[in-house]
């Protein structure tokens, strides 16, 4: 009977030894492993940097737009857009092109 109780306690073990390496390789190598969390952080790193320039982009152009309507119109950005649009230039104009747009 002990030999009977000997062969239980060895097939419990090994049923518990390999659901332990099942769970174990699928939280290091899974789909929502460890290894996968820390791509998503770096993920998720980038996409608020990027979120914040589009922010940034955002209020630029809003700005922009605030400066171009009828009540609050600015005579010098008009006329950039008209120069821009239209192509023309004043003979005496100096055109200084930036990469860096302006605040």
């Amino acid at each position: 009977m002990e030999k009977r109780f000997t062969g239980r306690v060895n097939f419990l073990a090994l049923i518990g030894m390999c659901l332990t390496i099942y769970f174990s390789y699928h939280l290091v190598f899974g789909e929502r492993s460890l290894l996968s969390l820390a791509s998503l952080k770096t993920s998720q790193a980038s996409l608020e940097e990027e979120y914040l320039h589009t922010l940034e982009e955002k209020k630029h152009l809003e700005m922009k737009v605030v400066r171009m309507r009828p009540e609050t119109l600015d005579g010098d950005l008009a006329i950039e857009q008209m120069s821009k649009m239209l192509g023309f230039y004043a003979p005496e104009t100096q055109v200084v092109i930036s990469s860096k747009p302006r605040t």
